[in-house]
């Protein structure tokens, strides 16, 4: 959950990394398939950051914070 990540980002001094990501988004995919899976990208998240995927349209008013979608 984003609390949880925000508790061990503290914890851990590191950074929070929301992907705000939907199963209709075409943007959304292609960073499943070639971002996330980047071996730098992944090493950097490890060292430095908490990661958490949100659906905007399993977590509206999360995504409505950081005005991620438009709903």
């Amino acid at each position: 959950t984003y609390e949880a990540a925000l508790e061990k980002a503290k914890a851990d001094d590191k950074l929070v990394v929301l992907d705000f990501t939907a199963g209709w988004c075409p943007p959304c995919r292609a960073m499943e398939k070639s971002t996330w899976p980047d071996a730098d990208v992944q090493a950097w998240i490890g060292r430095e950051a908490v990661a958490i995927q949100v659906d905007v349209d399993k977590s509206p008013e999360l995504a409505r914070t950081f005005r991620a979608a438009n709903i």
